[in-house]
């Protein structure tokens, strides 16, 4: 098991929740100039591997396979409510934009008010820095999920009312058949 700088990476068992597995890498650059650099990535290390090339400087980092978004989101502005006289989040939001197809949109984001949007669902999942003092900027970070069951209570509510209308009905139409045969 190769070590560097006294760090080295240990197999584990996979975790049944995906987000408990976190990928590791070794990695060995060799430059023009025969240099090797040698280095350890891991799936949440706060700043990339830095690799000097020359005069060059470059970044490589171990992150999740990322894709397209079919809309665009800018952020607006982040607001952090406390509890009263503690530094503990009482609630925070993310007002955003959202351009899609040439036209845009405001939208809030909040803590158990996500963006629902063609399958995806973008939610607000923290802010930072965790250090900061009142009147410090914050940003916001949103986390997306594709949810292609999204709709699937709509369309269990839109069945169980088919449901209690047929139901419904069929009650109706005996009570008028009976009362039309008593008269």
């Amino acid at each position: 098991m190769p070590v560097v700088d006294g760090v080295f990476l240990q197999k584990k068992p996979l975790e049944t929740q995906a987000e408990a597995n976190i990928a590791g890498a070794y990695v060995e650059v060799v430059g023009h100039s025969g240099l090797d650099q040698q280095g350890v990535l891991w799936g949440i290390e706060s700043a990339p591997l830095t690799v000097h090339s020359g005069d060059r400087v470059f970044g490589i980092d171990l992150r999740k396979e990322r894709y397209p978004m079919p809309f665009t989101v800018t952020l607006d502005k982040f607001t952090k409510e406390d509890h009263p006289r503690i530094a503990m989040a009482k609630a925070f939001m993310s007002d955003v934009t959202v351009q899609e197809d040439g036209t845009s949109r405001p939208v809030r984001i909040s803590m158990n008010e996500p963006l629902r949007d063609e399958g995806l669902v973008l939610y607000q999942a923290s802010w930072g820095p965790s250090n900061a003092q009142p009147g410090d900027p914050l940003f916001s970070t949103l986390s997306v999920v594709r949810n292609p069951a999204d709709h699937y209570p709509l369309y269990a509510c839109v069945v169980i009312a088919i449901g209690l209308v047929l139901h419904f009905s069929r009650k109706l139409f005996r009570f008028i058949r009976i009362e039309t045969s008593r008269s």
